[in-house]
Order: C-alpha cells, then sequence, then structure tokens
C-alpha cells in the first residue's frame, strides 16, 4: 500500500478515535457530574457555558461515529465484493443489536436483570447495517441523495403518535416502550440514523484507490461547507427541520446554548447537518503524514466497539467507587433506569472539573490496553470472530 493510500485509511480511523475519546467525555458526565441528575446541561436557564460546551462536544459523537461505521462498509464491499458484504452486514448487524441490548447494557446498568434496556446507537448502526444491503448495488450518489432524502424528510413524520413498540423503533425517540415485561429506552431509531449511514457508505467510495486524493479533499470541504452553510439557514428560519426552535434570552450565553442546541433525540435536520458539515471539513483536513496526535487518536480508531464496552464499564465501576467513599453506597449504582434519570442519585456527583478529571484518567487507562487489542487484532486476522470486536 502507498504512503498515500495509507495516509487515505488512517484519516478514517483518526476522526473516529477522536470522536470516541469525546464519548467518554460525555458519558463521564452522565455518570460523575452533580447537575446532571437536577437539569438539562442544554436548558439555557440552568446551564452555564462551560456545561453546555462539555454536552455540546459530544453531539458530533453519535452522527460521525454512524456515517463512519457507513464508510467501513463502503471499503469492505470494494475489497470483498457484493456478496460478501450483504452476508457479513446481516451477521454483523445482527450481532450489534444483540451486544447493544445485552452486553452494552450490562455496562450500563450492572444489573444482570436487565429490567431496563437502552436501545443506543449500537443497535441503530446495528439495525442499519440490515437495511445496508438493499443499497449496495446503488452508484454512490444515489446512496448519498437517499440518505440526504431520509434526513430531510423525516421529520415529517414527528406529528404521527402511534403507541406501538414497532413505531418506537422505527421512529420515536427517547420514548420508554414497555416490551415483553421489560422496560426500553428508544434512543436511537432507524430514522434518520439509516439516512446517516447511507450518506457513510456513499463517502466510502471516495477512498477508494481509483479516486484522486486532491479531489476527495475538495469534495469533502466542499460538501462540509454546503451542509455547514444550510445548518445554519435552517436554523435560523426555525421551522421545519427544527423540533426544538431556539430563542432569545436576555443573556448572550443562554441564546447561543438555545441555538446550538437542536433536538437530537431523534435528530432533526439541522442537527444532523450541524455535527456532519463539521466532519466532512475536518476529513479533509485529515490527510497528511501522521504524528503524535493521530496516532494517538488512531490507536482507538482501529478498535471501536471494544473500546466502547470497555469505556462504559471503567466508568461505570468509576462511579460506583466513587459513590461508596462518599457515603452514598456502591448499590445506587446497580440501575433499573437511565443513569440520569434515576432519582436516587440526586445529591451525589463532582463537579465539571472532576468530570474532565475522570475523564483523562479514563483515556489513559484505556489508551494501553486498546494500543495492545489492535495490534492483536492486526496481527491475528485469521481469527474470524475479531472481525466482530
Amino acid at each position: 500500500m502507498s504512503i498515500d493510500q495509507t495516509h487515505r485509511i488512517h484519516s478514517l480511523d483518526v476522526l473516529k478515535g477522536a470522536i470516541m475519546i469525546i464519548m467518554a467525555l460525555d458519558h463521564v458526565r452522565d455518570y460523575f457530574h452533580a447537575d446532571t441528575f437536577l437539569f438539562d446541561p442544554g436548558d439555557p436557564l440552568q446551564s452555564n457555558g462551560a456545561i453546555f460546551f462539555t454536552r455540546f462536544i459530544t453531539h458530533y459523537c453519535a452522527p460521525i461515529f454512524v456515517l463512519l461505521s457507513g464508510a467501513s462498509i463502503a471499503l469492505v464491499h470494494v475489497k470483498k465484493g457484493t456478496a460478501f458484504t450483504r452476508g457479513f452486514l446481516i451477521k454483523r448487524g445482527l450481532w450489534l443489536m444483540f451486544a447493544d441490548v445485552v452486553l452494552v447494557n450490562l455496562c450500563w446498568t450492572f444489573n444482570p436483570a436487565l429490567s431496563f434496556m437502552l436501545l443506543g446507537v449500537v443497535w441503530a448502526i446495528g439495525l442499519s447495517m440490515l437495511v445496508v444491503p438493499l443499497i449496495l448495488s446503488v452508484k454512490p450518489i444515489y446512496q448519498a441523495l437517499l440518505g440526504l432524502v431520509i434526513i430531510a424528510f423525516h421529520n415529517m413524520l414527528d406529528g404521527i403518535a402511534i403507541q406501538e413498540f414497532w413505531w418506537a423503533i422505527l421512529h420515536r425517540s427517547f420514548d420508554v416502550a414497555v416490551y415483553e415485561g421489560h422496560r426500553f429506552l428508544l434512543g436511537y431509531p432507524l430514522l434518520p440514523w439509516v439516512g446517516v449511514m447511507f450518506l457513510g457508505v456513499a463517502l466510502g467510495s471516495l477512498y477508494n484507490t481509483t479516486f484522486d486524493s486532491e479531489l476527495r479533499k475538495k469534495v469533502l470541504f466542499r460538501a462540509g461547507i454546503i451542509l455547514s452553510v444550510l445548518f445554519f439557514i435552517i436554523r435560523f428560519n426555525n421551522g421545519y427541520g427544527n423540533a426544538n426552535p431556539w430563542e432569545y434570552y436576555d443573556d448572550i450565553s443562554g441564546t447561543l446554548i438555545s441555538f446550538f442546541n437542536p433536538l437530537k433525540y431523534p435528530p432533526s435536520f439541522a442537527y444532523v447537518f450541524m455535527t456532519l458539515g463539521p466532519a466532512f471539513i475536518i476529513l479533509s483536513k485529515l490527510e497528511g503524514s501522521m504524528n503524535r496526535v493521530k496516532e494517538f487518536c488512531r490507536v482507538f480508531g482501529k478498535v471501536p466497539f471494544a473500546y466502547y464496552l470497555a469505556h462504559i464499564f471503567l466508568i461505570h465501576l468509576l462511579a460506583m467507587a466513587y459513590a461508596y467513599v462518599t457515603g452514598h453506597g456502591w448499590r445506587v449504582f446497580v440501575l433499573d433506569n437511565w443513569v440520569t434519570m434515576s432519582d436516587s442519585l440526586k445529591g451525589y456527583g463532582t463537579s465539571l472539573l472532576g468530570v474532565y478529571i475522570v475523564w483523562v484518567v479514563t483515556v489513559a487507562v484505556l489508551y494501553p490496553v486498546s494500543k495492545r487489542y489492535g495490534t492483536y487484532k492486526a496481527t491475528h486476522k485469521h481469527h474470524w470472530w475479531l472481525s466482530y470486536l
């Protein structure tokens, strides 16, 4: 593989690793910040710039994670062919859905009864993978257009109130649905996340070895600028695509918090463009020689699912230990609800500075583990099961 081709692929891993590092910050905040259990960090009347920024920067994680998952599918498709990729997607999609329901939720709750389960971003990726085989043979331009249509028009379904579990999985978000005695928090429905993945599959075609690198950078940069400009137009308009319209407040901080907090659950038109625009711009600038920062991020980007499981488990374990030593008892972190919705945790927690300290510790602990596992994975490709982790 040429140096240019290596940098081409590495740029995807670098961005994936960077957003996974930032993702850990959001989850540390969920499990440690005292104010998390009292109010929404996006509430202009109660939040402040530092708290909101800590939440805002992590808004980019899920969309970029899904986008890059789609790009990875495209690279597998080029390398392995349509028949192999379709079979792989079905198997991996079902595996990820199972893993999210069982393994990821065990890490979130430490409750083996699994009376409460979050259907999160891993669930959305797995479910979307079951749909992607339908578009593998479609030209990338049409994959992108279909993805954009889903992203742009899914908000037309917002007014439909169907109280059925299947509708909650398809579109309704952050409702608690009860099925077979289990409570499910529907965090990431299929629409519009499958549209983001379609866009990612189209993105992956730009990383084909036959695609000119300079042209790729221009396409990515221009696409990023267009999406970012469209975000501001849609958001300023305050109409369609803004499920939670922004408002003016007496102070500039409140107004900015309101403006830059478009609805994420389910992702509004404005939210997706706000997050994907900068992602394309960053990708256009990431290609080139590696440096220490890029190498650091790439370590996590090469082992995304293993890191995802490990960071949730570690953060939860640290939170349980912190609760114990601060007199709240470790049992408060055997959860039967989403952590920030647990009334028993009001009065627990640390300052925002403490959140950042725990975040740094978490990333530092997981770096050598991720690096060693990445090396093992790269040198043991004959183990088929490693492709699922």
